[in-house]
């Protein structure tokens, strides 16, 4: 009887692990599967629309699939929950970078001249944020 009540045990934990990495919008992302990350997240902020890790999140997707306006989008509402996360303006500076390479000229230089301020913002919050850094 105990050793079926630990194989039940173990069976249940196995099938707990794999539904939560099914819902889970990092590993979603880690895992390329970004309409389902997207999906989560959409959820995600509908339930906490304070969430600023969740806009981070949906920012880092859409950069994936180069959706560069909803990228920035995205990357702007995590920063104005959170200005002093250093990650969250390297993600913006890099959102607006690759816009501004699609970008007429004119538009293109104002994205530039703003994706050295977030950059420069990043790594004056964080001089450990080697990516900001190295840009």
């Amino acid at each position: 009887m105990r050793i079926l009540f630990r194989l039940a045990a173990v069976f249940l934990f196995v099938l707990g692990t794999a539904a939560g990495a099914d819902t889970d919008p990092a590993a979603l992302l880690k895992a390329g599967k970004a309409d389902q990350a997207i999906h989560a997240l959409n959820i995600a902020t509908a339930h906490a629309p304070k969430d600023a890790k969740a806009y981070n999140l949906l920012c880092r997707v859409y950069f994936q699939l180069e959706l560069w306006d909803n990228s920035v989008h995205m990357a702007e509402k995590a920063l104005a929950l959170d200005p002093q996360n250093s990650s969250y303006h390297l993600w913006l500076g890099r959102a607006m970078g690759r816009k501004a390479e699609d970008a007429n000229p004119f538009t293109a230089f104002g994205l530039a001249r703003k994706v050295k301020t977030e950059f420069e913002r990043a790594v004056t919050l964080d001089a450990n944020n080697l990516p900001a850094a190295q840009t």
